[in-house]
């Protein structure tokens, strides 16, 4: 009898210790959980998502969220015409039009960078900086300086430096292009800053082209 007695007595703690565990595990989970947020803007631009674009994106999400007869592969070409790779562009010649990019090694499922360039897109940052927007606004958000190469040859309006400005460890990238009426001493093969007299007189007159967010990296 002792030893029937013993027995359930060692299992009634065990089950006692068992439901604390299981208490303590749910109490952890509800403290920890932190659920995930996505913005309801589907046409900004943060350092993590492009629009409804994130990371985690891969070619079936993109049919699903804009639509089998909205997406098309084709071939987009480097500066100078080196080098070619394939590219998913999503609303082809529409001021909606965007590009993205796909990791060499893992082709429609990670995604390097997606762009806007289309002088109309809707696309913008937190700042509201979108296409179109000029070279003196993208200073004032940048806070500093920024180095770029003239406009008007192949890597025309490359930024090369936001000298520790905003945008200096930022997965958002801008390039430039210059209005009609443009000042010549802002074009060509030369790096360039806003600090120097001629460009001060063209801030207005350059403006940014195509906005590129840069996924590869984004941790």
């Amino acid at each position: 009898m002792k030893y029937f007695l013993l027995v359930f007595l060692l299992c009634f703690i065990y089950s006692c210790q068992q439901k604390q565990t299981k208490s303590l595990e749910n109490q952890k989970d509800s403290t920890t959980h932190v659920p995930i947020t996505t913005t309801t803007d589907e046409y900004l631009i943060t350092d993590t998502s492009f629009g409804k674009i994130n990371k985690a994106t891969r070619y079936n999400d993109l049919e699903k969220m804009f639509g089998k007869n909205n997406i098309q592969d084709t071939i987009n070409y480097g500066a100078e015409g080196m080098d070619s790779f394939i590219v998913t562009k999503i609303f082809s010649n529409t001021p909606n039009e965007i590009v993205v990019t796909w990791q060499l090694d893992k082709f429609h499922n990670a995604i390097a960078a997606v762009d806007c360039f289309q002088q109309n897109s809707p696309y913008h940052t937190t700042d509201s900086l979108k296409t179109g927007s000029t070279l003196e606004k993208l200073v004032q958000v940048n806070g500093k300086k920024i180095n770029f190469y003239g406009t008007g040859w192949d890597y025309g309006g490359l930024i090369t430096s936001y000298n520790n400005g905003k945008f200096k460890k930022s997965n958002i990238f801008f390039s430039l292009n210059s209005t009609p009426d443009a000042s010549s001493k802002v074009m060509g093969d030369k790096e360039l800053n806003t600090d120097m007299p001629m460009v001060k007189e063209n801030l207005k007159k350059l403006f940014i082209s195509k906005i590129s967010l840069s996924l590869h990296n984004e941790k």
